[in-house]
């Protein structure tokens, strides 16, 4: 039994565009739609275009704008997960990427998607900046391997 809440949640997601906008605007990195009919065609929410460090009309809402933004040791990566997920809806896709910033720096973006039952064919994406916490663990792994080192030091 769904709770009155999510149901009224619901609701006012069908019936008032401030709910969506709040929710696109505070709880992710951003959103997509990708027309898997017409491949070429992805909209990009304005938020994760910023993440990226560009500005609605500096990103066209294509799906190779989007990939030209993945690193490209990334790109094959998402290519067959994407496939994997299309051919198996049930078998999840959510990895992580690393994208090129505007300014040049990576990025790493975790990546979920779903793809959405009926016809249209569409995938909704959603994603989160884990470039702090991709960015702690490398070091972390850093120190271990160092501290580890030390050890052995230690022991010889």
């Amino acid at each position: 039994m769904i709770h009155y809440l999510e149901q009224e949640l619901v609701d006012r997601v069908r019936t008032d565009d401030a709910i969506f906008q709040t929710m696109q605007s505070t709880l992710l990195e951003g959103i997509s739609y990708w027309d898997l009919d017409r491949p070429g065609e992805q909209w990009f929410s304005v938020r994760l275009i910023g993440v990226l460090g560009y500005s609605r009309d500096e990103a066209p809402n294509t799906s190779a704008w989007w990939q030209g933004r993945m690193h490209p040791e990334d790109l094959g990566q998402a290519l067959v997960a994407l496939q994997n997920h299309e051919d198996d809806p049930s078998q999840p896709y959510d990895e992580v990427f690393r994208y090129r910033h505007r300014d040049g720096h990576l990025i790493w973006l975790r990546c979920r998607g779903q793809m959405l039952a009926g016809s249209p064919r569409r995938i909704l994406g959603v994603y989160n900046d884990v470039t702090a916490l991709t960015e702690a663990h490398t070091t972390l792994r850093r120190h271990n391997r160092r501290l580890r080192r030390s050890n052995q030091d230690l022991e010889d």
